[in-house]
């Protein structure tokens, strides 16, 4: 059997209840692990099977999500359910800690494995960096036809302790995907125990690690070394700080800074739970502007912000491939624009509706304009779930009663 497939038993059994079969976290949770199988077995057996059954599935899973997370976003409703059934709390505990274990030790176990180009590329730049070299322009790249020099420069500083402690360009990846991996577990725990108090608190806390730690797709991230934990980091520590306008403004920037993803939930983020002063809202707009211009002031190319945005943002939002809906539909390409137009309505109106929000609520709408740009994409991939995912288990998981199998 492989990894994939425990994995995902793993991930699904604390959730379910057999006395109520029917409920509907059933659904979200079954939705949630097996969406994008289908793509992570295409890509993990060498490109086997059908693209675009793994393409009009992932999409459809996508689509469901976005309806779901808009749904609880809007019009929450407090569960009168227990979260873990049958699980006790004390074995959850010790199987996120099991399960995150594995994460980092499956890189030794599995050391003929390559590394993902993303991973290769953000060390690229991290050498650039500490070499004193431009970090925007391929061409001064050792290994330019990697596109290094596609991501923000906070994902590059990022890269750099693990670039300097480390010789080889693959152990330096693996590190850092594993440190984000780490990072992201021991922040959900925190977050749990913000959102909650007491046991209960607790009890969230282990059930958003083991979330994070039994999901497939963290798992395909931190084995292939992507870079994308860093988004799901970086929005766990906005919503740990989601009570202080500098502090929620501070990871979004650093977020945004990295990865772009997190600009999308910028406007939600920087007006918090809704009902804030004027000051604050401001006081955390300008804290995520000035980390921007903090991080990429020193690396901005000769050809000025306009190269900056070709070779960063405007290349990955323009890419083409099969691995998307619009690829595998070109006779729909027309409604592209009108989609990318929705998602940035969508995330502006997310500042200002539902005027007062809790943080379930700011996790939920959050992953939904996630959701909505990755639908808008023209290429995607299975690692882009994580930029959603720990949001995600926020909304799913934390608006029931926490009760469980002591």
């Amino acid at each position: 059997m492989s990894p994939y497939a425990i994995l995902t038993l793993l991930f699904v059994l604390p959730f379910i209840n057999p006395r109520r079969p029917f409920r509907l976290v059933h659904l979200d949770v079954f939705v949630l692990v097996l969406f994008g199988l289908f793509f992570v077995r295409y890509m993990d057996r060498g490109g086997t099977g059908s693209l675009r059954v793994a393409v009009t599935v992932a999409n459809a899973g996508l689509l469901y999500l976005l309806v779901r997370t808009l749904c609880i976003g809007f019009r929450p409703r407090r569960r009168d359910e227990a979260l873990l059934p049958v699980i006790p709390t004390w074995l959850l505990g010790a199987a996120a800690l099991l399960l995150t274990l594995v994460h980092l030790g499956f890189p030794l176990y599995d050391d003929e494995r390559p590394v993902i180009d993303v991973g290769h590329s953000s060390v690229l730049g991290a050498e650039q960096i500490l070499a004193g070299r431009d970090l925007y322009g391929a061409e001064g790249y050792r290994l330019p036809e990697l596109h290094p020099d596609t991501y923000g420069p906070a994902t590059y500083l990022l890269y750099v302790p693990f670039t300097r402690a480390l010789e080889r360009n693959t152990y330096a990846a693996r590190a850092a995907a594993g440190a984000f991996d780490l990072l992201t577990v021991v922040g959900l725990f925190l977050l749990g125990r913000n959102l909650r108090r007491g046991a209960d608190g607790t009890r969230l806390g282990f059930v958003l690690a083991y979330a994070w730690a039994a999901f497939p797709y963290t798992f395909f991230v931190t084995a292939w070394a992507y870079n994308d934990a860093l988004v799901a980091l970086c929005l766990v520590a906005a919503m740990l700080a989601i009570a202080s306008p500098v502090g929620r403004g501070l990871f979004i920037g650093l977020g945004t800074a990295a990865k772009f993803v997190p600009a999308v939930v910028a406007p939600l983020f920087v007006t918090g739970a809704g009902g804030s002063s004027r000051r604050s809202v401001l006081v955390s707009a300008a804290a995520l502007t000035a980390v921007i211009a903090v991080v990429f002031a020193p690396f901005i190319p000769d050809g000025g912000l306009r190269e900056l945005y070709e070779r960063m943002a405007g290349w990955q939002i323009e890419r083409q491939s099969i691995t998307s809906i619009w690829g595998q539909n070109p006779g729909v390409e027309w409604l592209r624009p009108v989609v990318r137009a929705a998602v940035v309505a969508l995330a502006v109106a997310l500042a200002f509706v539902p005027r007062r929000r809790s943080p379930v609520q700011i996790a939920a709408l959050a992953t939904a304009a996630i959701l909505a740009f990755e639908l808008s994409l023209g290429h995607w991939l299975p690692s882009y779930i994580v930029w959603f995912a720990p949001v995600a288990f926020v909304a799913f998981f934390a608006g029931g009663l926490q009760r469980s199998a002591e």
